[in-house]
């Protein structure tokens, strides 16, 4: 058995405080500490006890993680049995892990099986769902979805996009419009093909869609149900006017009449 001075003499062990928290700090400048980390040096013969790793150690390592909670409690924080000598490159693997650990606990499970079904209240296996719901600006559409959606549903709508991108979809400057259409069609693709990527009960696809051709196209493509939001052309410039984020009024009063002159029942 070597001692510690043997062990430090042939450099096989640093052990400087590297990974110490705050709320730690008091614990590793205690005596105790000291002598119970001298102890496990010298159990682990200053090598690193990951397995497959025999280089020597760095660090001490607890085996059961210290946290606020339990640093002062001498059976965790200073019980030779929740100790390791490790190298830094295993320390930095060890924690790594451990947080990779919490996210996976974290993250939910699948909503659709790899067929792209789930089975609902009554247990019944039943298909994702894809609903269009379309109509004029400021008809409340974006409302509309708040109310039905539920919180892990898709959602896609242009100006959102816009938005995403850091431009206000009310900007008629912005010059991102381009990329965030490519950006809403890669999503649609991916509804269309019902990729194991949209993994949800329902997809809500926000849209104006005025003629006729073109909302029954892209229904049949994705699969979807269309949803109207048949609201009076007053009503909207009123709620458009009405809104402090729609900035130019003037333009947006023309959009809406624009779209009334094209809509298509």
């Amino acid at each position: 058995m070597h001692t510690l001075r043997e062990l430090q003499k042939c450099g096989s062990l640093l052990l400087g405080r590297t990974m110490a928290k705050p709320f730690a700090e008091k614990l590793y400048n205690s005596k105790a500490w000291h002598r119970v980390r001298e102890a496990a040096i010298v159990r682990d013969r200053g090598l690193c006890q990951r397995e497959g790793c025999y280089k020597p150690a760095e660090e001490v390592h607890h085996i059961i993680e210290l946290t606020p909670a339990n640093v002062d409690d001498p059976r965790i924080a200073l019980n030779l049995d929740n100790l390791m000598c490790v190298c830094r490159d295993c320390h930095f693997k060890i924690h790594r892990e451990k947080i990779l650990e919490r996210y996976r606990r974290k993250a939910r499970k699948r909503i659709l099986n790899k067929d792209g079904f789930y089975f609902d209240a009554e247990g019944m296996l039943t298909p994702m769902k894809v609903y269009i719901v379309h109509g004029a600006p400021a008809a409340g559409k974006s409302r509309y979805v708040r109310e039905h959606r539920e919180t892990t549903d898709l959602v896609v709508d242009l100006d959102s996009i816009q938005q995403a991108l850091g431009h206000d979809r009310n900007d008629p400057h912005s010059n991102m419009l381009d990329l965030s259409i490519s950006i809403r069609d890669y999503i649609y693709d991916r509804i269309e093909a019902r990729d194991g990527s949209i993994d949800c009960r329902n997809v809500w696809v926000i849209a104006t869609l005025p003629k006729k051709k073109q909302r029954l196209e892209l229904a049949r493509r994705l699969r979807a149900e269309l949803i109207h939001i048949d609201t009076l052309q007053e009503t909207c410039i009123e709620y458009a006017k009405a809104d402090e984020k729609r900035f130019d009024k003037q333009l947006q009063v023309a959009i809406i009449e624009e779209y009334f002159e094209k809509f298509q029942p």
